[in-house]
């Protein structure tokens, strides 16, 4: 780490709310926010303060990470990250040197991303090919959601077989599967769909502003990694394309107060439940596409936004041994009378949504 700025490694990670996937004293691997890979690509190197994913090649240091993520230059990313830490100081920001980097040339070609309306119309007219499973229905019934509701929403399970089946019964109905996010050609240059067993659960639909479906995610049956919702993406297969992340509205535009959730189907919930209008964003720090929104609901005369993410953001972090999928390792200090220990898991996942209110707070 340079003398000249008061952070490392760990601290810019914690902010831009990287998922670590293994921890060591000297490099952590984690999941790679820029291409999403499902198996923890990116390597943080703690001592050298620089990272790397060995899946889409992305790498860089400290201000990089911080920098690429929400598009800002060196200097701003030094200061915001400064700002957010509480470590302001009175030195001059470090000077970034110029560097060539060198572009790595992809080795699947991935395809140019198709227009909404050719998006909503393959999404749309899959729904409709597609069945709801009992226990998928009983799922949203449980969370408060009527029959009509479902139905009205759209959601449906995904195949367990027939992936090819299903993307030729779309090609046959006019649809454009060329870059829609979820479709990509197989080795046999065949069109087929980006399901599978392991992202197996039922597909909830995000909409536009214009109630336009741009993307989905999947509720997955058997949530991994701590991941209950996947992307439904198709990055990094023949002739795929990333899904992003954009944002999920529901309700009427127009309307004097607007409320921003974390989570498509909790925002679909919270609608249909309270009549209110709400914008979500997939991650509370996943709030790049959040800002055009927002400024379009100014135009169209809304005059409040109500932040209203997970209630964990008032987290008490006291270890009480209750996260069992990863229990403290000083768990044991304080059973034998050292005192309080702060959870590490509680402790990340309130700074992560902390962090994501002053993100919205500040856009």
């Amino acid at each position: 780490m340079r003398e000249d700025l008061p952070f490392n490694m760990a601290d810019v990670a914690g902010l831009v709310g990287l998922q670590i996937k293994r921890r060591g004293s000297i490099s952590w691997e984690a999941y790679c926010p820029f291409c999403q890979d499902e198996k923890g690509k990116m390597n943080l190197n703690l001592k050298k303060n620089v990272f790397r994913c060995n899946r889409c090649g992305e790498s860089g240091g400290m201000l990089d990470l911080y920098g690429k993520l929400y598009h800002v230059d060196h200097g701003t990313a030094c200061s915001e990250i400064k700002e957010l830490l509480g470590r302001e100081t009175e030195k001059k920001p470090y000077k970034i040197q110029a560097k060539k980097v060198e572009q790595k040339i992809p080795e699947i070609p991935q395809a140019e991303a198709a227009g909404i309306e050719a998006c909503n119309k393959t999404y749309t007219r899959m729904l409709e090919m597609l069945p709801l499973a009992e226990s998928h229905r009983t799922n949203l019934l449980e969370r408060g959601f009527s029959e009509e509701k479902i139905e009205e929403n759209g959601y449906k399970s995904t195949l367990v077989f027939g992936y090819r089946k299903l993307a030729e019964r779309l090609l046959k109905a006019g649809c454009t599967l060329q870059g829609v996010p979820g479709f990509y050609q197989d080795k046999e240059g065949r069109w087929t769909v980006n399901f599978s067993a392991k992202n197996a659960g039922f597909l909830v639909p995000v909409r536009n502003m214009d109630g336009l479906i741009t993307a989905m995610q999947i509720r997955l049956d058997h949530p991994y990694d701590g991941r209950k919702y996947v992307w439904f993406s198709s990055a990094n297969y023949q002739q795929g394309i990333t899904s992003g992340s954009p944002v999920h509205f529901v309700g009427q535009e127009g309307q004097a107060c607007v409320f921003v959730t974390e989570g498509p189907l909790k925002a679909d919930l919270s609608h249909y439940l309270s009549g209110r209008t709400f914008a979500a964003v997939a991650g509370v720090n996943l709030y790049g596409n959040l800002s055009p929104v927002l400024e379009r609901l100014k135009q169209t005369g809304t005059k409040k936004i109500y932040e209203a993410y997970d209630m964990d953001k008032h987290l008490p972090v006291l270890c009480r041994r209750d996260y069992k999928e990863e229990v403290c390792s000083k768990c044991e200090l304080r059973e034998n009378g050292f005192g309080s220990i702060d959870c590490p898991r509680k402790k990340i996942k309130l700074d992560n949504i902390q962090r994501g209110c002053r993100n919205l707070y500040r856009l």
